[in-house]
């Protein structure tokens, strides 16, 4: 009877461990470290990009000011874990986006493209289809990562996400930012 118990026990904790896999509960949160940013003056104005630190979480900061209207937009969106001794892993290395159908949510291929789309409308304004008007004010404040919406494939570490938005040749904006997961309970940085 002993046995039968210590059975059922094991296989109730490997049940629960595997439906917290399924549904990416993660044991660490996301802390933004930093952002950079910058812009062809020829597109928008100065930007601001910069992570709160005066809060609990590390929130970012984003404001962009469109200077002309623009419908012909590209976008990469890159998300990749940087690892001491090993090569990193690709989370997402996405290339050549149409920045109006993503804007539509007709470009959603990639899990993470999604989760970037709702994190931006979620946190700011941004324009729901093309041309975005001149003089559209870009505004994303206090945004974090949420990492159970991180996919349950994604590593626990260091990572950078970068964004860049193009014209045909033409060079029109540039983020990047720098974080790190962190253990909820023991303050433990990961990677």
């Amino acid at each position: 009877m002993v046995g039968l118990k210590m059975l059922l026990l094991y296989i109730f904790i490997i049940i629960t461990i595997f439906i917290m896999k399924i549904n990416g509960k993660r044991n660490y949160d996301i802390v933004l470290e930093n952002v950079t940013c910058s812009v062809n003056p020829e597109y928008f104005e100065p930007p601001t990009c910069f992570i709160n630190k005066n809060t609990t979480k590390q929130l970012a900061h984003f404001e962009l000011k469109s200077k002309q209207e623009m419908s012909s937009l590209q976008f990469s969106f890159n998300v990749i874990f940087l690892r001491k001794k090993d090569e990193p892993i690709v989370l997402l290395d996405s290339t050549q986006n149409d920045l109006c159908k993503f804007l539509e949510g007709s470009q959603v291929a990639f899990n993470i493209l999604k989760i970037a789309r709702d994190v931006l409308l979620t946190f700011g304004s941004l324009p729901k289809n093309c041309p975005i008007p001149k003089g559209f004010h870009f505004l994303f404040k206090d945004v974090y990562i949420d990492a159970e919406r991180f996919p349950a494939y994604a590593p626990e570490g260091n990572f950078e996400i970068t964004i860049n938005l193009t014209s045909g040749n033409n060079f029109v904006f540039f983020g990047k930012s720098h974080g790190y997961s962190i253990h909820k309970s023991k303050g433990v940085r990961w990677g």
